[in-house]
Order: structure tokens, then sequence, then C-alpha cells
């Protein structure tokens, strides 16, 4: 196992250093930008490089209640195209997801959709509607609560932003933000990020990495 993981590493490695063969889609951000490493040391990016998801806390944004977002950086093994259209498919999360119970599809368009999701933490169920964003040209998602709807949580925010590596390698930026209302223990709100968020990221990174075939235990 170990020799595999060095393996891997060095594979990963690699791309970063060999000249690029291929061209991103028009628009496309790339590893070349600022902001694909924007805010994370070199020893994260060293990391992110060798196949590792890095999670890190960021700057505190507007309307949340003092918390941080709390970003992550990882690398899938698909193009940037496939890996954003796998992203899109919100009301699938459930699927792969171990804190998923229900994601009710409500209203999809062209640039944005709303989904209604049942969860259960540490014994409370929680019901909250989401409204995801996208910019294709730009491969990047942010999403948002409903305010139309009597969401069990505070407030939440979060982002996907893609950079294009090669034709088979995608840079993915995550961030989020929740906050539960306040009946609801602190405690769901740890579970809901901290504590469950390298999992759900692994899970992220499986699906993605599945062309979308990846699923949780009995879904």
């Amino acid at each position: 196992m170990i020799k595999k993981l060095a393996l891997l590493g060095t594979v990963i490695g690699l791309i970063f250093s060999l000249p690029a063969i291929s061209a991103p889609p028009p628009g496309a951000p790339t590893v070349n930008d600022k902001e694909a490493w924007d805010g994370l040391t070199p020893a994260a990016v060293e990391k992110i490089k060798k196949g590792e998801i890095v999670i890190a806390s960021a700057q505190t944004t507007t309307g949340g209640g003092g918390e941080a977002m709390i970003q992550a950086a990882m690398i899938f093994d698909v193009n940037i195209a496939e890996a954003f259209r796998i992203i899109k498919e919100t009301d699938k999360q459930c699927e792969f997801l171990n804190n998923c119970d229900e994601a009710i599809l409500i209203e999809r368009t062209d640039t944005h959709d709303i989904i209604e999701f049942r969860v259960k933490i540490l014994a409370w169920e929680l019901k909250y509607r989401v409204k995801h964003r996208w910019d294709n040209k730009k491969f990047r998602m942010w999403w948002t609560l409903d305010p139309s709807f009597n969401n069990d949580l505070k407030h939440l925010e979060g982002f996907w932003q893609l950079f294009y590596i090669d034709d088979t390698h995608t840079l993915g930026r995550y961030g989020t933000k929740l906050i539960v209302k306040e009946f609801i223990p602190k405690s769901v709100q740890e579970a809901l990020t901290k504590r469950d968020l390298p999992t759900v990221l692994e899970q992220f990174r499986k699906r993605v990495n599945s062309h979308g075939k990846f699923k949780k235990k009995g879904a």
C-alpha cells in the first residue's frame, strides 16, 4: 500500500512538471492562474499535488455570524468538463454522501437549481432548500439557502471552483459555511462541517473519479 501511494504521488507530481500538450476549454480557469492556489501555503500545495485533500479555514465572510468559511482543495482524475457535469448533479448527492437522506429537485434551469435536502445528524432531522447557481464557462458553482423556505439552517453558503490541469486532471477548490438555527445544538453544526467534511470530500472525489458511478453502501 505504501509503495502504491508513493507511486501515485510520483505520477501526480509529474503532471505538474511536464509541458502542456493539451489546451483547456475556452475561458476555463487553469492551475497557472493565481486564484488556483490562493490562500494555500507551499506545503499545502505540495500535498495537493501528491494527491491529498487539504482542508483549511478561510477569512470570515459577511452575514454568517462571524464563522469562517472552511475551504478545501483536491485533484480529480477526470477532465474539467466531466468533473463539473458530475458536481452539478446536486439532486443525486444522496446516492454517495453518507449524511444525506433525501434530495428533492424543486426547480432546475440552465443557470440554477433548487434542491430540498433532508439530513439526519446526531438524532436530529434537518430540512432545508438550497439554490445552486453555476457559470458553465468559468466552471464555478455556488450556493445559498432558498429564503422563501422555512429552513432549519440559519445560514449556508458555499462554492466549487474548478481549474484545468490537463485532459485527465482537474483541480477542485471547495468552500462551505453553515450555521444552524438557535434551537439546534452546536454539535450538529460541528458534525455537518468540521467532523464529517473529510469524509464528504472523499466521497465527492470518488463520485467524480468514477464518472458518477460511485455510490454509498445501501444506495
